[in-house]
């Protein structure tokens, strides 16, 4: 997620009520909108583990067709928005066949803990499960062989995920259905591994996959500085090696894809690729953000592992939503190439409450801003929460510029993504849940 200028954003007292070069004597009035929502939200109780099948039908209705659903987040700190999220996989799990949840952690991480869990307590991996892991999984120090998802989050997941009592309670629900004719599959997508079992075995499992396929002289005569500086990339340390050094690493990362080329290496493949973008990002050789490469493990995973299979896709806003953002592609607008009218974003939006800030490890309230947003729209309409199906807007509505929505840590685009002012919301997303307040994943 980008953190340039986001604790002074966070401060700044708004002044302006407009954004220049807006002409907004020709722009549809906000009673204009008001009188399209009052016809078009469909309003819900806020109690999300009694939200029944009929509560959530017009999501339902929305999403239909859709192959791809991606559930946004704005700071990765809200544990309502979690616990409404939480009620969504399961409703389309349930009643429309979905059959994966990809999270925002490491792809390395949470097929790890994935086929951990598959294990029985001697150690004996389901035959009739497989997984990418394979053999090499073991009883490793810190980790619950056999045991429930929920017992090993704190080893895969991001942090604010592996803490909240809605995620584990989801996991909890991913478990009951192991058995069942539709079990749920968990993976991540990330290219960025910090996680336990990353920094215990990805390098090793990545040698072992190595030496089954034959490697090379050169290869190993690098391992050993490999390993050291995986580790370091691991435990996101940002001091870069000598120049020869980040040369010789990045040059292994290559071999190791060019290894791992044939279509059935695709994890292996993805898994060096990461390591590789890791690498430069943390020594300031690429752009802070991640997530085009992270796009990039999500298109192998759909085009291989999940090849025709119904995707949920957890993960910010900054991630998921259709455009990217100023300063280029994203997972989204990745996939949006791809999948079209078949990929349904999901935003989740409010005007009051607090959230968690893991930036700065505080609470930091939602601020309600004075000018033309939809969430002061929004909250006018029924509720306490309410979902909208932004793709039945009519054309002067979808077009309005006029109109502001807070879509990454509650404040309105305008103010954190000047550099793509030109992409309006209304394309970023298809759909979003108001909720009348926001609570924090610390309270």
């Amino acid at each position: 997620m980008r953190t340039k200028n986001m604790l002074g954003i966070c401060a700044l007292v708004v002044a302006q009520f407009y954004l220049p070069g807006i002409a907004y004597s020709q722009a549809p009035s906000l009673s204009r909108w008001e009188t399209w929502l009052a016809q078009n939200t469909h309003a819900m109780h806020d109690d999300f583990a009694q939200l029944s099948d009929a509560d959530l039908a017009p999501f339902g209705a929305a999403t239909k067709g859709a192959q791809l659903v991606m559930l946004d987040e704005q700071s990765h700190g809200e544990e309502n928005v979690f616990a409404l999220k939480s009620r969504l996989v399961r409703y389309l799990h349930e009643q429309h066949g979905f059959d994966v949840l990809v999270m925002e952690s490491g792809m390395y991480d949470v097929d790890y803990l994935w086929h951990l869990n598959q294990r029985d307590l001697s150690g004996n991996l389901d035959k009739n499960l497989g997984g990418n892991l394979g053999g090499n999984l073991g009883g490793n120090l810190g980790e619950n062989l056999g045991g429930r998802l929920r017992s090993n989050a704190s080893n895969a997941l991001f942090f604010q995920y592996a803490k909240s009592p809605a995620i584990l309670n989801l996991l909890d629900y991913l478990d009951t259905q192991r058995n069942s004719h539709h079990p749920l599959q968990l993976a991540g997508m990330d290219s960025m591994h910090t996680a336990y079992y990353s920094q215990q075995h990805l390098v090793n499992d990545l040698y072992a996959q190595l030496k089954k396929l034959g490697t090379t002289a050169q290869i190993e005569a690098a391992w050993p500085m490999f390993t050291t500086i995986s580790n370091q990339i691991l435990h996101l340390q940002r001091t870069p090696p000598t120049p020869l050094e980040m040369k010789a690493y990045l040059a292994v990362t290559m071999q190791l894809q060019k290894q791992f080329a044939t279509p059935e290496h695709y994890f292996w493949r993805r898994l060096a690729a990461s390591l590789q973008f890791e690498a430069t990002r943390l020594w300031g050789l690429a752009h802070e953000q991640r997530s085009p490469a992270m796009g990039e493990n999500l298109k192998t995973l759909l085009q291989t592992a999940f090849k025709g299979k119904k995707v949920i896709v957890w993960g910010n806003f900054v991630h998921l939503n259709r455009t990217g953002l100023g300063q280029g592609s994203n997972v989204g607008s990745l996939l949006n190439s791809m999948y079209k009218e078949r990929m349904y974003v999901v935003h989740f939006t409010s005007n009051q409450g607090s959230y968690y800030n893991f930036f700065n490890e505080q609470n930091t309230p939602v601020v309600r801003f004075p000018f033309k947003t939809i969430e002061n729209a929004l909250e006018r309409q029924a509720g306490p929460i309410n979902f909208t199906n932004w793709r039945d807007l009519p054309r002067a509505l979808s077009k309005d510029r006029t109109i502001q929505a807070s879509l990454f840590f509650y404040l309105p685009d305008g103010l954190y993504d000047q550099a793509n002012l030109k992409s309006l919301w209304q394309n970023r997303i298809d759909g979003s849940f108001f909720l009348n307040k926001i609570t924090t994943t610390n309270p």
